[in-house]
């Protein structure tokens, strides 16, 4: 089913690894924090280096400059997966208003000045960020443990899976499990003011809009919503967040891990929210690739689509989205068959979208075959099946 739809074995122990490493920062007891963590020579759980937990506002690397601890922020830094852009949730501290401010912008509010210069002075490795969609089907999938969907369930344990994972369970299954909880009671408004709480270092405009809902049916609506908003960056955001999945060893940015309680939302309502209709005919989208990525798409290649997919119905309204892979100049076309009875057919969202273009979004981590391939007016058109798993003909 795609890199985002196997194992969640993990999620109980990061969960529990997660708490344990937050309550040692907060005391200033850092050998417990390598422990868990690793060292920047031996790494053991670098892709939880940059998580902010549901029940905290800062960072390790925030945490390291409350303490004035140089050292601690030395051996942070040296991390590979470090983000020194980390940003803290909205929130006050003994100096003053901390929302928004990465670890060196705290250090000088403090007035910590040879720390800030530490932070400052570091050079951090390169991100890539122009990251293929296409993610071969037939691949091993060697991050399988380490999807952005798990991580955010281990930090977020307590508003969307407060009871014990089974470990046994597909991630799949367990997502009907999470909304189940979510749509229960009141138990939506804390999943609200997590959502918030954790978007606005990301994308402050969608938290201002997530946190004024009042029922759960705005909330569900504004969450779809917001994801059509093109005034903001954060459909193009979130779907480099789940492109980035296909790294080995998985390395997550703060930027992706804010967006993660988003992101888990939004799938849960294309997976589960019954006021969202599957579109069971074909659907048409348009995109600009580059030669060498046009010739992965070859008939009979299985692949999986990381991010949410923008589709449409009527194929004028198929716009181009230049933001979902690699710069390149050529046009393509693909007509998508959707008469496979899955949850990861597109869902009808026009009603709460921004624009009117019979917009039909595929949840994260659809898998398709690819039938053929045509030529029309010197521009590709690719014929692709959605599958109903891995496997499936």
């Amino acid at each position: 089913m795609g890199v985002i739809s196997s194992s969640t074995r993990s999620i109980e122990q990061d969960h529990k690894d997660i708490q344990s490493m937050f309550l040692a920062a907060k005391m200033g007891k850092w050998p417990d924090v390598w422990r868990i963590l690793g060292t920047p020579g031996r790494p053991l759980k670098p892709y939880l280096i940059n998580i902010i937990p549901e029940d905290r506002r800062w960072g390790l690397l925030q945490q390291a400059v409350w303490w004035n601890n140089s050292s601690a922020i030395k051996t942070l830094i040296q991390f590979q997966t470090c983000d020194k852009d980390l940003k803290a949730k909205d929130g006050i501290s003994e100096k003053g208003p901390t929302g928004g401010h990465t670890a060196q912008q705290i250090a000088e509010l403090f007035g910590y000045l040879e720390v800030s210069n530490i932070i400052k002075n570091h050079i951090p490795s390169q991100r890539e960020e122009n990251i293929d969609t296409f993610y071969d089907g037939n691949s091993s999938i060697e991050n399988e443990e380490y999807g952005l969907f798990r991580i955010t369930l281990a930090a977020y344990k307590r508003a969307f899976h407060p009871s014990h994972v089974d470990k046994t369970k597909q991630l799949s299954v367990l997502l009907n499990d999470v909304f189940k909880h979510v749509d229960t009671g009141n138990n939506w408004m804390v999943v609200r003011d997590k959502v918030a709480q954790a978007l606005f270092s990301s994308c402050e405009e969608a938290s201002k809009v997530v946190i004024q809902c009042t029922t759960k049916s705005d909330f569900y609506k504004r969450i779809v919503n917001v994801y059509t908003d093109e005034t903001t960056q954060l459909y193009t955001n979130m779907n480099t967040a789940l492109r980035r999945q296909r790294d080995t060893g998985f390395k997550p940015t703060a930027n992706d891990l804010a967006l993660g309680p988003y992101i888990l939302m939004f799938h849960l309502l294309l997976f589960c929210w019954r006021d969202l209709v599957r579109e069971k005919t074909k659907t048409y989208r348009k995109m600009k690739i580059s030669a060498s990525d046009l010739e992965k798409y070859q008939p009979g290649t299985k692949f999986t689509w990381l991010s949410f997919i923008s589709s449409s119905v009527q194929r004028k309204c198929a716009q181009i989205f230049p933001s979902c892979a690699p710069s390149g100049d050529l046009k393509v076309h693909f007509v998508i068959d959707n008469s496979t009875d899955s949850q990861w057919q597109p869902l009808n969202i026009e009603d709460y979208a921004c624009y009117t273009e019979k917009e039909r979004v595929y949840p994260a981590g659809a898998q398709f075959l690819i039938k053929r391939r045509s030529t029309k007016d010197g521009v590709p058109t690719i014929h692709l099946k959605l599958l109903a798993c891995l496997g499936s003909e």
